[in-house]
């Protein structure tokens, strides 16, 4: 199945739920594209979530219970401890669970307990996917910590359903892109994402240090949500090192910023110590942008060989050489290309949707 197939549909509506369901969040847009993937097929597709904003087309989580029927799908989005998980478990009807992966525990200890405790709760209720009957997730790296913590029921981890958490394989096309406060240097590398700790942002910003010592014409900009007090610690950082010119902090930016800055930038960068997935990664592949990042299994699930890696057995100022060079070489960054064209078509599948519809035929058959 690579598309829509119109002599199947659900019989019923397909009932999308997350505990949480926002704008400019990852999961929050994927369940958005989903339904709209659903309803441009002609099927029903409703949200609910526990947290979301009154401006949408989202219902309160209640609900799912009270209009759920039996002809209905369930598509339950898990990333992290929801109170509502074995109620949904046990619907009367077909479910599906897609699970985004949860960031262990330890990347939390030391700077945030109430998230510690979220995410060390949400990992002991993996084995409530046992009662679901297609079981999803964003990456075979995820997919493997799914089935782990399911107990000695759990299926083997090749009948989970490996889908990228994001549709659109052209979906950057008709996005305009917008002014962005950077400024216009010679060279810009580009981080897309949360600034959580076990991002990799301080050591991001370590590496840099030392590339703009080699290179005096390239600049940082690092676009993501996070606290006010991680932000300024950030700041510091480059201040300390002595790049706070040469990094640039973006906030809550449009698509169309996000778009101007990858068709500017000559590569995306990413130190993160845990990714389900890792979504900037497929937006550089589809916007054919260089990449570099550690590596992480679900990250080069994702890029294949068309990244870089930065190895951990490496220090910064290696990194940074690694790096310098790489940009430096015609023939490298041509054979870089290459590789991204092949992980365009290699994505393509579940960027356009057949994994979901390939999901909900085998929930429904």
């Amino acid at each position: 199945m690579t598309a829509f197939d119109a002599s199947w549909c659900p019989q019923g509506a397909v009932r999308i739920v997350a505990r949480d369901i926002w704008r400019r969040d990852a999961i929050g847009n994927f369940c958005f594209q989903i339904a709209d993937l659903l309803r441009a097929a002609g099927v029903e597709a409703v949200l609910y979530a526990e947290n979301f904003s009154p401006d949408e087309d989202i219902r309160p989580l209640a609900d799912v219970f009270t209009q759920t029927v039996p002809a209905d799908i369930l598509f339950y989005h898990f990333s992290i401890e929801d109170p509502a998980f074995e109620a949904l478990s046990q619907l009367a009807c077909a479910r599906i669970l897609y699970f985004h992966g949860i960031t262990p525990a330890r990347f939390f200890t030391d700077s945030d307990p109430h998230t510690e405790g979220l995410v060390s709760r949400g990992l002991n209720q993996r084995p409530l996917a046992r009662h679901f009957d297609v079981l999803m997730a964003n990456s075979r790296t995820t997919a493997a910590c799914l089935i782990e913590g399911m107990g000695p029921e759990a299926p083997a981890v090749e009948q989970v359903l490996a889908c990228p958490p994001v549709l659109g394989l052209n979906r950057w096309q008709n996005i305009v892109a917008e002014p962005v406060n950077v400024p216009q240097s010679p060279r810009l590398l580009l981080y897309v994402g949360r600034l959580s700790p076990h991002k990799g942002v301080d050591d991001l910003l370590e590496i840099f240090a030392h590339l703009a010592r080699m290179d005096p014409d390239v600049h940082l900009a690092i676009v993501g949500g996070g606290s006010a007090e991680q932000l300024a610690r950030l700041a510091d950082i480059a201040s300390g090192a002595g790049v706070a010119e040469r990094v640039t902090f973006l906030q809550n930016v449009t698509d169309g910023v996000i778009k101007a800055l990858y068709e500017r930038c000559d590569g995306l960068i990413s130190c993160s110590q845990h990714e389900g997935f890792c979504v900037p990664i497929a937006d550089a592949m589809l916007l054919d942008r260089p990449v570099f990042c550690r590596p992480d299994p679900a990250m080069l699930e994702v890029a294949g060989d068309a990244a870089v890696i930065l190895p951990d057995g490496q220090d910064a100022q290696a990194k940074a050489r690694l790096i310098a060079d790489t940009l430096a070489d015609l023939a490298r960054l041509s054979a870089l290309a290459a590789s991204r064209q092949a992980r365009r078509a290699a994505l393509a599948p579940g960027l356009e949707g057949a994994i979901i519809w390939q999901a909900l035929r085998q929930a429904q058959p």
